[in-house]
């Protein structure tokens, strides 16, 4: 069964990309519109390693799951029920953020809502220079705007007029990470990288949908002599450890 909100307070949840997706039923220059019917799945999660559950699926035109794929220097969409019939979605989710964008819009005349995983791995940053602190919020000159380019050229792919109810981007789900980066530098460890993921889902609850984030991974650090160790299940976190866990509460963004 899908995953619920009160499951993204508690575990970190990695999605596993699914291979069989059907194909999007419109691509018009970058943008990849998928329906409903395409991707419907169901969903389930089991522990992987360190604390860290993998979101997996499989296919069935029933179930109650949607999972919408990204696409490298394209966008993607899909166009959710505003009121799901029992039995119908209620339950979204896409492939992991690392630097991706997440827009949703309102269709003025069905009220349904269209959600977009926007990639631009071009204007990505550049490699991190050997001995310098990991900086998670850098964001190229070009990267946003070119993903609200993509958006905004996929808006006009749908019939009605669209209004945008929010967007999810990089210095807002990794604020967490460059948080965790200060705290364990203004304690005297030397930050050397990190992992991070960001999941998001959309649960229909309440009669209405409404989406959240969570911000996960580790930090890689040395620390200096005269730095207590903090133990872990019996050993020493030093750096370099498999250990996941939330860098911030999750959040709902919509």
């Amino acid at each position: 069964m899908p995953i619920s909100a009160n499951d993204m307070n508690n575990r970190a949840f990695q999605v596993i990309p699914f291979q069989q997706n059907t194909l999007p039923v419109a691509v018009v220059g970058n943008h990849r519109r998928f329906v409903l019917l395409n991707n419907r799945v169901d969903t389930t999660d089991a522990l992987l390693a360190g604390g860290l559950y993998g979101v997996s699926f499989t296919k069935n035109a029933a179930g109650t799951g949607f999972y919408l794929p990204y696409f490298q220097n394209q966008i993607s969409s899909v166009e959710l029920d505003a009121h799901p019939a029992i039995g119908g979605v209620q339950f979204f989710t896409t492939d992991n953020l690392s630097g991706c964008a997440i827009y949703i819009d309102r269709d003025t005349v069905t009220n349904n809502l269209i959600v977009y995983h926007a990639n631009n791995v071009a204007n990505s940053p550049p490699a991190l220079l050997a001995g310098a602190v990991p900086t998670p919020l850098v964001v190229q000159v070009n990267n946003q705007p070119t993903m609200d380019g993509y958006h905004g050229a996929a808006q006009g792919d749908y019939p009605n007029a669209l209004v945008n109810l929010a967007a999810l981007y990089k210095p807002a789900y990794l604020a967490g990470v460059q948080a965790e980066i200060n705290r364990k530098t203004g304690q005297d460890r030397a930050v050397t990288g990190y992992l991070a993921g960001t999941t998001v889902c959309g649960f229909y609850t309440g009669g209405v949908w409404r989406f959240h984030y969570q911000t996960w991974g580790f930090l890689d650090y040395t620390r200096p002599d005269k730095a207590p160790m903090r133990w872990i299940n019996g050993k020493a976190r030093v750096g370099g450890n498999d250990d996941i866990e939330l860098f911030a509460p999750p959040a709902r963004f919509y």
